[in-house]
């Protein structure tokens, strides 16, 4: 008999994810069920996705599977900071923040290339790849945002009596050590 709780569950076509409403999220904490299944589809899905980056033919298509990596990462991120998975997916995490920023500067050149090749040769139209470019940065920034946040909310559970030397030093233990010392 399934509770009131599984019957909540959406399970999402493009994915194999299963999510949860918004309901849902406030109230508890995700059943073993679901974390276990995210952690499998998980695995296979990003491989897929790192397969198909590797494999695009053109720029303008690994922009696109970059963009379709980043959106799986957003719209999963609630289950991958579920504590049961998070020490699995922290490296993944940290590593998808820091690329994010390197990713976004080859955009911006691509972007700036597209721009002079239409200057240069004004028959010949990018603006549509240049409109999707800056979408992907704006997908890029919010994962960015979003990590910085769960950042702040990790500090902020830290006890208030603890001086600020001793608080920021705790936190050097839950950050990765080459986003410590890039001083982002």
């Amino acid at each position: 008999m399934t509770s009131s709780k599984e019957k909540n569950l959406q399970h999402d076509t493009h994915g194999g994810i299963l999510k949860k409403p918004s309901v849902y999220y406030q109230t508890t904490t995700y059943p073993i069920e679901m974390i276990h299944q995210f952690r499998t589809t998980f695995y296979s899905t990003m491989s897929t996705k790192f397969t198909q980056i590797e494999n695009a033919p053109t720029k303008q298509l690994s922009i696109q599977k970059i963009r379709s990596v980043y959106l799986y990462l957003l719209r999963n991120h609630s289950l991958m900071t579920e504590t049961r998975v998070y020490y699995d997916l922290s490296q993944l995490i940290y590593v998808a923040f820091a690329r994010s920023k390197v990713i976004q500067k080859e955009i911006e050149v691509f972007m700036e290339d597209l721009t002079n090749f239409n200057k240069n040769y004004p028959f010949a139209t990018y603006t549509k790849d240049i409109r999707y470019s800056k979408i992907v940065i704006k997908t890029l920034q919010n994962w960015r945002n979003l990590i910085v946040q769960d950042f702040l909310r990790d500090y902020g559970k830290m006890p208030g009596h603890l001086p600020l030397c001793i608080r920021s030093y705790i936190m050097t233990f839950i950050l990765p050590p080459y986003f410590v010392e890039s001083g982002r």
